[in-house]
């Protein structure tokens, strides 16, 4: 990731994914959804990946910082 803003894109047969808006200098994308939350352990944008192991995660390489989707549920 270079820093600049991720946008909402459409693939050719209609998935969503997330890219970089620096494209095509920087190539980064992703399936998963971006949320607000900054990593704990680094400050790098987190994202939720859902389906079946569920999870938000940072998106830094070399970080893993990792912790079910979901786990905050039963806090609300």
């Amino acid at each position: 990731m270079c820093g600049k803003a991720l946008v909402e894109r459409e693939s050719k047969k209609g998935a969503k994914y997330y890219g970089c808006t620096g494209y095509p200098e920087c190539k980064f994308m992703t399936w998963d959804e971006p949320i607000h939350d900054k990593c704990p352990q680094c400050g790098t944008p987190m994202f939720r990946k859902k389906g079946k192991g569920a999870k938000v995660y940072c998106a830094k390489e070399g970080c893993g910082y990792e912790k079910a989707a979901y786990a905050d549920k039963d806090k609300e």
